[in-house]
């Protein structure tokens, strides 16, 4: 049986690049083979990498600079001491050069906030700050990253619901920021109870699909996740046969 090649971005820790090994076992269980990859500013064969991927995984890791979608840091943004540049860099344009070859791309927690950037939205820097809710949900958990912490309802008719066969799931939460303007071609598949975005995907591409919580964490207490991560490498597969078909 054909595999699929997944390349999982990795995050920067002063002279270290680091990957949670939960990203390679969730590409695992879902019947892909995980490849890392290192995030390098100026880097010039994109394509040559991406010739070699059948899917891209964009991990979670520290917030995005808010440059990179036209804003200055505001009070309530966080990790300033602690911003990867070069990863913000790298990521944005493996996105660009994925797209244009319509290949499958699945986005967890800042991954999903860069593909979002990556096609021209924008996020909020800080949800307490920048959202008015009424109701205001705990949106970055304080216990174990494997419990269930709060409920998102999801879109029928969409990707997410077509995998999940679910109106609501119930999720884990460890982030402060969210989407704010959704970029043309692309919708809003998932909200919390207090109107959070939870998850977005494209319209105009057979796979770019991104979740707000870490399914990755939530795998080793309850597997049925692992539905998400091998709906996704079964696209990666699709591509790839597509791909060697083409080039005879």
């Amino acid at each position: 049986m054909m595999k699929a090649m997944i390349g999982i971005t990795s995050t920067q820790r002063g002279d270290k690049l680091e990957l949670l090994k939960e990203y390679a076992d969730a590409v695992v269980a879902g019947g892909g083979i995980p490849v890392i990859i290192p995030a390098m500013e100026c880097f010039p064969y994109y394509e040559e990498y991406l010739a070699g991927l059948d899917g891209i995984l964009l991990s979670g890791g520290q917030d995005v600079m808010p440059l990179n979608y036209g804003e200055e840091p505001i009070e309530g943004f966080h990790l300033i001491e602690g911003m990867t540049p070069e990863r913000d860099t790298f990521e944005l344009a493996l996105i660009g050069k994925a797209m244009a070859i319509n290949m499958p791309i699945l986005g967890i927690c800042r991954g999903m906030q860069v593909i979002v950037i990556a096609g021209g939205g924008t996020l909020y820097q800080d949800i307490d700050t920048g959202i008015e809710r009424t109701r205001r949900i705990k949106h970055f958990q304080e216990c174990f990253f494997g419990y269930d912490t709060h409920l998102v309802k999801l879109q029928k008719n969409t990707k997410i619901f077509e995998i999940i066969k679910k109106e609501a799931v119930m999720t884990n939460s460890i982030h402060h920021q969210s989407v704010k303007v959704v970029p043309d071609g692309y919708i809003v598949t998932g909200r919390t109870n207090d109107g959070v975005i939870e998850a977005v995907e494209s319209v105009e591409h057979d796979f770019v699909l991104g979740v707000q919580w870490h399914p990755e964490k939530l795998l080793e207490k309850n597997h049925s996740w692992s539905v998400l991560f091998a709906a996704f490498v079964k696209k990666a597969v699709e591509y790839k046969i597509k791909r060697t078909k083409s080039n005879g």
